[in-house]
Formats: C-alpha cells, structure tokens, sequence
C-alpha cells in the first residue's frame, strides 16, 4: 500500500501539477473552487497552517485543495494506525512515504527556482513572472503542510517511536529539504488549555517562527554561573579525561553556559558519540541547562569544535548513539551540572 498522500504527489509529479497548460489558466480553476468541501480534523491537530494570502484564483484553488488534502491524510492514516495499531504502517508513512515526498519537494523548488523570496509581499518585486510567482507559491504551501502532515502524525503517535527517529522541526528541514528553517514557518502551533470552568477549552495559539523567539546562541546553567568552585571541578575533570583542550580555561567554559553569544568555542577532544551523550543528558535528561530545543544540536556545534578547529554537523552529531566505552565518564562529568 502507497501510504503517500496521493494528492499531494499528483500535485508534484501527475496530473495537477500547476505549471501544466490545462492547470494554468485561471478561468478553468475558478470553477472547480465552490466544489471543495472544507475538510476538518477528526484529531486533535497540532497545528494550524497560516500561509500567505492567496492572490489568483489558482493560489486560491490550491491554498484549499492542499489544506484540505493535510487533514485529510491526517484524518486517513491516524485512524488506519490505531485501528490496527501497525507500527509498520507508521514506520513507512513517516520514514518512507513523507520523506521522500519531502525531498521530491526540495528538488522541484532547487532545480526551478521556487524560493520563499518570491512571495514575501514585503520583499518580493511585482515585476516577477506571474506564472513562477504562482507556481513558488502553490510548492511551498505544499512543502509547508507536508511538514505539518509529518508532525501530526509523529506527534499522535509518539509512544511508538524512539528518541533517535522524531524528527525536529530543524532536522526535517536540514535533512530532507536541504534549507535552513526559515524565518516564518507558516505553522502556528495550537496548544489546549483546559479551564477551571467545567468541561470548558480554550485554545491558545502560540505562532512557531524565529521571529517570536530569538534563536539561543549557547548554552544557559545558572548553576554554573554563580558557583565558580563547580565550574572549576567541571573544567579540571574534563581536561583531565582528555574530553576538551588542555589550554581551555575556565572564562571561556563559563561563557558557554552564560545564554550570550559573545564566546569563544571549546575545543572538544573527546569522541564525537561522548558529546552527542553529553548534551542528551544535561539538556534532555537531567535538565541542568534551560530547554532550548530544537536548537539544541546547533547550538552545540556552535559552543564545541573539533581540534583541527572545524565545526560539528548537527545532523551528523543528532545522529550519534550512546557511546559503548567510557559512559561513567560522561555521566560523571554531567552530573557536575545537575
């Protein structure tokens, strides 16, 4: 079974593909607007899409055709999996199915220019080609709500799956669309809150872009900030087990963990699988530096380098496994943290 959102790869590679003939000219989708029944969740959606205004009538057409297509597949495949439970039929949704169609989608926008740029009403020029303005806007709607597909249904069923395999917002983009996460998403994010009022919800929208949020620059530990005599251990005990450089001194530690950007990079001499579980477990487990995920990974490469003074890939460092030799090592050392 093609568990792929089938509307969604007609979009890409078949018949409803927006820069054929008989999909470009706006009196013969005009039509079939009224046609489209809005579709609604039958789960409790994650997300809400709030893309650009839509400004033909083939963006418009597209806009609901996708949005409706998101909750749709959503709506399919969530109930599929818990009427059978089927790991499996998750494992190739996520893995398999929504991935590719991922890196379908990054393909078509590199090989014909389809940049956000193009529609920023703000920085956009009115001179550009109609036709690939329209064709940039329809793709990446269609890029946004695949992200959106994916994190509903990771997110719904998240028991099944490992720490390794959820997928962040920022590894989504760096591995499979090939970009960095753009200034806005287009995805707000809907969180419940429950009321002290019987049985009453309010639901409060809390929109995911970096803008809201200014994106952290290292790491932040008030533990470590107001006690220099822990700091001082922390710092002897890693140079003593050749984890970082022996030259690092204790200023530029300190400023790591300080929440600013104006540090200088640890050199890390350690192996590349005793970092990744360093971070795991002063960021995710003991919760000893504030939460800064998902930047979490990137801000680590920021704060350690290697010691021919390149950087770490974030994706590649994410990807590591809790290291077989040495762990007591690790585990002592973020323990001077917690």
């Amino acid at each position: 079974m093609n568990n792929q959102p089938i509307l969604f790869e007609r979009i890409i590679h078949r018949d409803l593909r927006p820069w054929l003939d008989e999909n470009r000219y706006q009196d013969r989708v005009a039509p079939n607007i009224s046609d489209l029944i809005q579709i609604v969740p039958r789960f409790q959606p994650l997300y809400e899409i709030e893309f650009c205004q839509f400004f033909n009538s083939r963006t418009r057409y597209y806009h609901k055709l996708i949005t409706n297509e998101a909750n749709n597949y959503c709506n399919h495949v969530i109930e599929l999996i818990n009427s059978n439970e089927d790991k499996c039929l998750l494992g190739d949704t996520l893995k398999t199915e929504l991935r590719t169609l991922l890196k379908d989608i990054a393909k078509l926008i590199k090989a014909n220019d389809w940049e956000l740029r193009y529609i920023n009403p703000y920085k956009s020029s009115f001179n550009i080609d109609i036709d690939h303005k329209t064709n940039t806007y329809i793709i990446q709607l269609l890029k946004t709500a695949t992200i959106k597909v994916y994190l509903e249904i990771q997110e719904a069923f998240k028991s099944f799956i490992s720490g390794d395999d959820y997928m962040e917002f920022e590894v989504l983009y760096l591995q499979y669309l090939s970009e960095l996460i753009p200034e806005q998403t287009f995805l707000t994010r809907v969180r419940k809150v429950i009321d002290d009022t019987p049985v009453e919800a309010k639901t409060i929208v809390t929109k995911i872009n970096r803008l809201c949020r200014p994106k952290p620059k290292s790491f932040t530990c008030h533990k470590l900030i107001k006690d220099a005599a822990i700091l001082k251990d922390l710092l002897d005990f890693l140079i003593n087990y050749f984890l970082i450089d022996h030259e690092t001194n204790i200023y530029d530690l300190r400023k790591i963990f300080s929440g600013k950007d104006n540090y200088k990079p640890i050199v890390w001499t350690g192996n590349i699988s005793h970092l990744y579980y360093f971070i795991v477990l002063i960021h995710n487990e003991y919760k000893c530096v504030e939460n800064i995920s998902p930047y979490h990974w990137q801000v680590t490469c920021n704060c350690f380098i290697k010691p021919d003074g390149t950087t770490f890939d974030s994706v590649h460092l994410k990807s590591q496994k809790k290291p077989k030799q040495n762990v007591f090592i690790i585990e002592k050392a973020a323990s001077w943290l917690n």
